[in-house]
């Protein structure tokens, strides 16, 4: 625990101590990445593998306007066949903490959607933390943690014929994702 810490607080003042490195307006990022989700353990879903796509628009430097969709197929407790697919859409500060390596810290909306046995669709705040690791000039390895919070989720009125699903008032859940990003630039110098 002391040395995640450690690592931790030493990435933090490597990104305070240096400059930075402007992400132009209107570089276009696109994207396309793995995702492992933890669900809500009051729905007793199955976390795992799902994929997505991303695209981001830079609009002034070091910001970026992103929308992101993934698909995820779970199972309840119950065997169920379960679809998950997010939508979200971010406002991501890009900060460059080295020539190859930035920095992501981003916040916005998510619609969730379930759909097959258990029906839901709802929405809530989304968070992100990531990494970009630049690979030559146009593309880079992605990867982010990111957290959606769903504060008035369906899953309080469960019907009874999803079994092992529990009634609670809000959802959060959590996800690793990690892929290849193509970094276009709108107008070239």
């Amino acid at each position: 625990m002391r040395v995640r810490t450690g690592l931790f607080t030493g990435l933090l003042l490597l990104v305070g101590a240096m400059p930075v490195y402007a992400q132009k307006p209107g570089v276009v990022e696109i994207g396309a990445f793995g995702r492992f989700t933890k669900f809500e353990s009051k729905l007793n879903f199955d976390d795992r593998l799902g994929v997505g796509a991303r695209l981001g628009v830079f609009v002034v430097p070091n910001l970026a306007v992103e929308a992101d969709v993934t698909y995820t197929r779970t199972k309840t407790q119950g065997d169920l066949d379960v679809r998950r697919t997010p939508v979200h859409l971010r406002l991501v500060y890009n900060r460059p903490v080295s020539d190859k390596a930035t920095a992501l810290v981003g916040a916005g909306y998510v619609r969730n959607i379930f759909r097959a046995n258990y029906r839901e669709t709802s929405s809530g705040v989304a968070g992100l933390l990531g990494v970009r690791f630049g690979l030559g000039n146009r593309f880079a390895v992605r990867v982010d943690a990111t957290g959606d919070y769903i504060p008035t989720a369906e899953s309080r009125f469960v019907p009874p014929q999803v079994a092992g699903v529990e009634k609670k008032k809000s959802n959060f859940h959590l996800g690793l994702e990690a892929g290849l990003s193509l970094l276009l630039r709108a107008n070239r110098e």
